[in-house]
């Protein structure tokens, strides 16, 4: 007997089992994904790969800084059939504690085109 269930990608995802039996293992299995690290992306205007601390920003050692409104870092995915799941890794080792918490320096916006349709 088995029962299988899909999560939607995000932070939170919850199952609640209930059962007068015991319970075998339960097993995740998680998705099968490319990393594009940051040495696959384009820069423009102040954007550029910043070197981090020795063992930071694995696992390329880097990490796209001075990124600024007036700059921006594209990466071109090659198409594939199916559904896409996109995660970014927000690297900050440059905490501003005076601001990170209102509408400081550390705010963090994303705009996503796909196939060059609107930014999402």
């Amino acid at each position: 007997m088995g029962f299988q269930t899909s999560l939607v990608a995000g932070p939170y995802n919850a199952i609640t089992i209930s059962s007068t039996q015991p319970i075998d293992p339960i097993i995740i299995t998680p998705l099968n994904g490319i990393y594009y690290p940051n040495g696959n992306f384009a820069t423009t205007g102040s954007a550029k790969a910043i070197s981090c601390g020795s063992g930071y920003c694995q696992p390329v050692g880097s990490k796209i800084g001075n990124i600024s409104p007036n700059s921006t870092a594209r990466a071109v995915i090659p198409a594939t059939a199916g559904k896409k799941y996109l995660a970014i890794d927000y690297i900050n080792n440059d905490v501003a504690f005076g601001s990170a918490w209102d509408w400081g320096s550390n705010s963090r916006h994303l705009t996503v085109n796909i196939k060059g349709g609107e930014n999402q």
